[in-house]
């Protein structure tokens, strides 16, 4: 193999990492939950920080079976970040907590849990 030969394979091996890494940065989402900390949430649940590509909708369930239970609370959220988002629940007796993060009428794009929702 000459140096030309080394050369080209080296300049093609670039292009192609750094086109597989465009092409995958393009269709990463970054949408995600900070759920923060909370005592006695059995009314009103505040989210630090609720990131979302598109428009959507963030639902607090019941998950103290270590499944999807009841509904208790959703809130609307914006694209973007959207940052303090309260949402209003109904009476609960909840232990854990599971918050889902859906986009533009879609399926779940992000998930959170909160241990001891209730306790204090």
């Amino acid at each position: 193999m000459t140096f030309n030969s080394l050369k080209t394979i080296a300049a093609a091996s670039l292009i192609a990492v750094a086109s597989g890494t465009a092409a995958f940065a393009a269709d990463m989402s970054y949408n995600y939950i900070v759920p923060g900390t909370y005592e006695h949430t059995n009314s009103v649940i505040n989210l630090d920080l609720v990131r979302a590509d598109d428009g959507g909708t963030v639902s607090i369930y019941d998950f103290t079976d270590g499944t999807q239970g009841a509904l208790l609370g959703s809130e609307m959220i914006h694209a973007g970040a959207n940052e303090n988002v309260k949402v209003q629940l109904q009476p609960n007796v909840a232990q854990k907590a599971l918050v889902v993060l859906s986009v533009d009428g879609m399926a779940p794009v992000a998930t959170a849990t909160i241990n001891d929702f209730n306790q204090g």
